[in-house]
């Protein structure tokens, strides 16, 4: 049966990495990060993964660094997830992409950064 939620977080936007124990880790890879700012890290530990449930989410938001964001799909909504913020749209609603990449500037993540795939 699949999973209802989809997406990749890395490793080193995690405060906590216990919220790891609630995800379905899919895959593990290590990438070289050409768009990191100066106080991220040049490689990211990429983990793409899958959860059956929303439940984690609140867990997520709390366990993430300042000035960075997880992104997760469903069959029907895209999912942001920021600091202490979840945001959610229908996926291909323009409007509702553009409220959350408006969030994640306010956030503080960089325009470079602000990129994820519908």
């Amino acid at each position: 049966m699949p999973k209802a939620l989809c997406g990749t977080l890395i490793k080193e936007s995690l405060r906590d990495d216990r919220v790891l124990d609630l995800l379905e880790i899919v895959e593990v890879q290590i990438w070289k990060a050409a768009n990191h700012t100066p106080d991220q890290p040049a490689y990211w530990t990429a983990i793409t993964f899958s959860a059956g449930t929303e439940c984690f989410l609140a867990t997520l938001a709390d366990s993430l660094k300042p000035q960075w964001y997880v992104d997760l799909s469903s069959s029907r909504e895209k999912i942001v997830v920021l600091p202490h913020r979840v945001i959610r749209y229908p996926l291909g609603d323009a409007e509702g992409r553009k409220s959350a990449e408006a969030a994640c500037r306010q956030a503080g993540i960089s325009e470079t950064q602000i990129n994820w795939k519908e």
